[in-house]
């Protein structure tokens, strides 16, 4: 069961979670947001992210990969959803299914990318749902 601690003192408007579990997908990932001016905590596997999201901090949107081993992203968001914390945190599918926006039914994500993903489309997605202060815009 996910525990969340909504009075955690670690806020961060820009900060952006990534689960994914491919490892040079995942760091190219943090680099693209990262120069963007997100800070990023980026998760191997569905159970890091959700440890990730117990740690209280404020995530304002979750790059999500759905087809990962152990717990999938459809079991991340299933658990994501049951906590009113943490349930309107966007999130954006990364996923190499054809048609991903046909699950949308049990996701209700934010947004929908089929891999390969192309990087300026995936930080246009992480912009609209997650708009940068502008001071820190670059």
């Amino acid at each position: 069961m996910l525990r969340t601690d909504a009075g955690a003192a670690n806020h961060h408007d820009n900060a952006v979670l990534i689960v994914e579990d491919n490892d040079d997908f995942r760091e190219v990932l943090e680099n693209v947001l990262t120069h963007a001016g997100y800070r990023t905590v980026a998760c191997a596997s569905a159970m890091d992210g959700l440890l990730a999201l117990q740690t209280g901090e404020r995530f304002c949107a979750i790059v999500l990969d759905l087809r990962m081993p152990h717990i999938s992203g459809f079991q991340f968001r299933e658990e994501q959803r049951r906590h009113p914390a943490l349930r309107d945190i966007p999130v954006i599918v990364v996923t190499a299914t054809v048609h991903p926006a046909d699950y949308h039914g049990n996701l209700n994500a934010a947004a929908y990318l089929t891999k390969p993903v192309n990087l300026a489309d995936m930080l246009e997605t992480v912009r609209r749902h997650c708009p940068l202060p502008a001071e820190v815009q670059h």
